[in-house]
């Protein structure tokens, strides 16, 4: 009798985003209640792996800190997108 030989593969895959960001980014988070570094939305969004809209979402709904420039520019909290996905790795330059 012959017997039949199976070989399982399993792919994992691990991901870590990083995003340099300049000294000039760093405001006070009222929620953080601390100087930090910010984040434009185009940035939070490829930190995050979704889309813009959905950054203003999470940022209307409070689980990502947000301030607005005096330009109107909505700036997103560095330390609030770390600890919402926790394998985003943020480092200043």
């Amino acid at each position: 009798m012959k017997t039949k030989r199976r070989t399982k593969i399993r792919f994992e895959k691990h991901e870590l985003t990083l995003i340099r960001l300049s000294r000039n980014t760093r405001f006070f988070c009222p929620d953080c209640q601390t100087e930090t570094a910010h984040l434009t939305i185009f940035q939070a969004a490829k930190a995050l792996a979704v889309s813009e809209k959905d950054i203003f979402r999470l940022a209307d709904t409070g689980q990502i800190h947000s301030i607005e420039t005096e330009q109107g520019q909505l700036l997103i909290c560095a330390d609030s997108v770390s600890a919402f996905r926790p394998n985003t790795d943020l480092q200043e330059i």
